[in-house]
């Protein structure tokens, strides 16, 4: 094992002589002769390390070197107790080390020190070493004793990898408003933003910022990277519709004066509807406006909703109107209905609904009234609930697929009140056993659940529904769930994976939760009990309609009108009667149309069908754009280049000296010019001109050789390149002209690698060799090469005869920051084959006794055979000397 150091005899030989090298070494002060201690009584110095929360490590009489070994999570700080046994000898000297420094003891006995480290990111070592001295008879002097050590190698377990949230809200938004981004992070040094309009984490691990106005779906993306790698979160936020106008119809649409006036109002975007009549009574805010008029003559009722107005007019008149009743006559409806209730007349209110739907509407100015009817729409009515449960438990039970209904529980006995109502949901709990049966009617419609109510637990029992059932893009359904008999309630998740359903918390009893899918989505959850075991499952599903967008664009003649779907079940059928391309399928469709006029588009997916249109205008005066490039001989040159105007982007199909465009809508056009690697381009008369109707610009590139005489390289480096066995080294590595930006490692490492970076290698046991290998190209030729670059690290070069000496192997050896020969003192380095970097201490004491010690026993070559102290041949003892003349240490 490896001393940090000891008593040794250093001897340079040279063409002149002999040259003994004097080094300092310290003894305690005098003893008297009749105290000293002999060598065969001085004990074996036993040491221990106690590490907080990793234990003790310690030596023995009969193995003084002793070895152990922990493992601890990147980052821990440790604390460590250095201490040591009563040693009976003429003088000792102990020196510990740990991360980050080292100290020697002299003239402890016994005793201990405590040492504690910083957050430890890479492997380590904590150390104790002692060495004593004893005077054994007839010998003069002190002589070495027993020697003892004591190592704990530290393994640094990997840096943990980085985790983050990134979510917005609101979500959807309102056309035109922001959304605030919200991320939170763990094990990260850095989170950055890397996609949506205005976002920007400002390097931070969590934080919250807004988002610029959005019009359109946005996508917002943040990379977080921390020691243990990169971690990547992304969130879809969605643009409600823009508001629209609310409209307004009038019910009769002509009245005598005094006669009451129905305006009806629908539509808009959001808020209260408000009202102006144009000089009839007031109306106050709500969906209708009952108003009249003094006056005769053409009158306008004004609507109001979330600052856009629709209107509707109506006539004042002194003549007899007979009511008579509107195209709402003979309808079927599911709701009462609220429009085109009259053509004449005023309309009362809208009674019924279990069968018809009923109303008058009221002649004015002695008219007759007339009587009017509509159907019920007959919708159909679903009970869900458990079938089973216990007394003393309360249980719920819900009707779907209507809009209104009554319910009824019976038997009623030991049922708890009330026992009939109405609603869409009832929770019920029964004091005794028997089987009950629950009924929701609407209309002419009912549906039934029975639930068998025992004394004893009930079998599982788990149910899972949605309601709406159908949703728009951006709008939230609720999913809503019942069981009986469970012990745990599971979110099994969805399919295609919903975020905000897989992210909630551990599910109760019952319960419920928002959900926008983006697309038709299904939810499944399940019950389980653990004795005996069993479990329940269920799912919902969710529709999505599919959505075009935009709804409405206008084009010109001829351009390309371009449409996108959302919604759905994520499979689109598109069909664009008239144009370019008349249909198709996919996530988008672009078309053109040859003919003026509005056309539209149908979208189908999941079954349900949508529209949008393309208003198509005359085509906009045109003018010509020119593109030239030639090279400095005036002749075509390979050359690439994009045009981007109002017609979009245009590109020639194969590198040409000339391109002419011509039919361009006027307005602001650019030119993007590029040339191979070797050349420099200069665009003139200018990157950006407005082309006006009928004019012809022109835009010239002329290119211009520009040697460049470099090759391509890559070179890979390690940090140290040799280490002590179960320690690790750092490859860096650095290219240029690397054609693809990627490369392959080979050897003792693999995979992919950047065209530059780092890494460890982790712990090493043994030499290991590593290459890696680049595609690049010949900058000056711009030929296809590869290059390639290999490095070794070698274990325990600086612990034995193997490696490079310690005053040369690059490795801080002894502890004390400095590093091989030309920093280290001349004590410890002369040169660079050294091989004893380790500090030696100041002299204690007197320094006026010169003792010589043979070459046979000072732990060193002197000689350059190959073999050290009693294992030369030229060694009968200790005292001996392995060269002509013996080596003098003053001491």
């Amino acid at each position: 094992m490896k001393q940090p150091f000891s008593m040794k005899t250093i001897v340079r030989n040279s063409a002149f002589g002999l040259v003994a090298l004097l080094a300092l070494v310290w003894v305690s002060a005098p003893t008297p002769a009749n105290a000293l201690a002999t060598c065969s009584t001085v004990p074996k110095p036993i040491m221990t390390i106690a590490i907080s929360g990793y234990g003790t490590f310690s030596n023995s009489a009969s193995n003084l070197d002793a070895v152990g070994s922990i493992t601890v999570p990147y980052g821990t700080s440790l604390s460590a107790t250095f201490s040591n046994r009563s040693i009976a000898a003429d003088t000792y000297t102990l020196i510990d080390s740990w991360p980050g420094g080292s100290q020697t003891w002299n003239h402890m006995n016994p005793g201990s020190r405590t040492h504690a480290t910083g957050a430890l990111t890479a492997n380590t070592y904590f150390n104790i070493y002692v060495s004593t001295a004893c005077s054994p008879d007839p010998f003069p002097g002190p002589q070495s004793g027993p020697e003892g050590s004591v190592r704990v190698n530290v393994i640094v377990q990997a840096a943990p990898a980085p985790t983050a949230t990134l979510t917005a809200s609101p979500n959807p938004v309102n056309s035109g408003s922001p959304t605030t981004l919200t991320w939170t992070s763990t094990n990260a040094t850095s989170c950055t933003a890397t996609g949506g309009a205005g976002f920007s984490t400002g390097s931070a691990t969590g934080g919250s910022d807004a988002s610029s106005n959005l019009t359109s779906q946005t996508t917002f993306s943040m990379s977080c990277t921390g020691a243990g790698g990169s971690v990547t979160k992304s969130v879809v936020v969605s643009v409600n519709a823009a508001p629209t106008a609310p409209t307004c119809s009038v019910n009769p649409l002509s009245a005598a004066t005094g006669a009451t006036v129905r305006a009806t109002a629908s539509g808009g975007t959001s808020g209260s509807y408000t009202w102006s009549t144009g000089g009839g009574t007031a109306c106050a805010a709500g969906t209708t406006c009952d108003t009249s008029y003094s006056t005769t003559g053409s009158k306008t009722i004004t609507v109001t909703r979330n600052g856009l107005s629709g209107t509707c007019p109506v006539t004042i008149t002194n003549t007899a109107v007979n009511g008579m009743c509107g195209s709402a006559e003979g309808g079927t409806f599911a709701t009462a209905p609220t429009t085109n209730l009259c053509s004449q007349g005023g309309s009362t209110s809208v009674a019924g609904g279990v069968t018809s739907w009923t109303w008058s509407c009221v002649g004015v100015n002695g008219g007759t009234t007339a009587s009017c009817d509509a159907a019920v729409t007959a919708s159909p009515v679903t009970c869900s609930g458990p079938s089973a449960g216990q007394t003393g438990v309360s249980y719920t039970f819900t009707g779907t697929g209507a809009s209104s209904y009554t319910w009824a529980i019976s038997p009623t006995s030991g049922v708890s009140a009330p026992t009939s109502g109405s609603g869409s949901s009832i929770t019920k709990s029964f004091s005794t056993a028997g089987s009950r049966t629950i009924t929701f009617t609407s209309g002419s419609n009912s549906d039934q659940c029975t639930i068998d109510i025992t004394t004893t637990p009930p079998s599982l029992y788990f149910d899972l529904s949605t309601s709406p059932t159908l949703i728009n893009v951006g709008q939230t359904a609720t999913l809503s769930w019942t069981s009986a008999a469970a012990d745990r309630i599971d979110n099994l998740g969805s399919s295609p994976a919903d975020e905000a359903w897989v992210s909630g918390a551990e599910m109760t009893d019952a319960g419920t939760t928002s959900v926008s899918p983006l697309v038709r989505t299904t939810y499944s959850a399940r019950g389980v009990k653990y004795s005996p075991v069993s479990q329940a499952s269920d799912t919902a599903v969710i529709q999505v309609r599919p959505q075009c967008l935009p709804a409405g664009q206008t084009v010109e003649v001829g351009q390309t009108a371009t449409l996108t779907a959302a919604g759905g079940n994520g499979t689109y059928a598109w069909t664009a009667t008239g144009g370019s391309t008349a249909s198709g399928t996919g996530s988008s469709l672009s078309t053109s149309y040859a003919t003026e006029g509005t056309k539209t588009v149908s979208l189908v997916s999941d079954g349900l069908t949508t529209t949008c249109t393309v208003t198509v205008a005359p085509p906009a005066s045109t003018g010509t754009v020119v593109v030239n490039s030639v090279n400095a001989q005036g002749e075509p040159f390979l050359s690439t280049w994009t045009l981007s105007g109002l017609n979009g982007s245009q590109t020639p199909g194969s590198p040409t000296a000339s391109v002419t465009y011509t039919d361009q809508p006027a307005g602001l056009y650019n030119l993007t010019a590029a040339s191979v690697e070797g050349y420099t381009s200069a665009i003139g008369p200018g990157a950006g001109q407005n082309l006006e109707a009928g004019e012809t610009i022109t835009y010239t590139i002329t290119y211009t050789d520009v040697p460049i005489n470099e090759e391509a390289w890559v070179d890979l480096r390690a940090n140290p390149t040799s280490v002590d066995s179960g320690q690790a080294s750092t490859l860096s590595w650095t290219s240029y002209g690397i054609e693809s930006r990627t490369c392959v490692a080979t050897g003792d490492w693999a995979g992919s690698k950047d065209d530059e970076g780092s890494e460890s290698t982790g712990a090493l046991t043994e030499a290991t060799s590593y290459t890696i290998t680049c595609d690049a190209t010949q900058v000056s030729k711009g030929d296809p090469a590869t290059v390639s670059d290999t490095v070794t690290v070698l274990i325990g070069a600086g612990d034995d005869d193997d490696g490079d000496p310690q005053c040369s192997d690059g490795i801080d050896n002894d502890g004390d920051n400095l590093v091989d020969f030309g920093e280290e003192p001349i004590e410890e380095c002369e040169d660079t084959e050294d091989n004893l970097e380790a500090a030696l201490p100041p002299p204690p004491g007197d320094d006026d006794d010169d003792v010589i010690i043979g070459a046979c026993g000072d732990g060193f070559d002197n000689d350059g055979d190959g073999t050290i102290d009693e294992a030369d041949s030229g060694c009968d003892s200790g005292d001996n000397t392995e060269q002509s003349e013996p080596d003098i240490r003053e001491i």
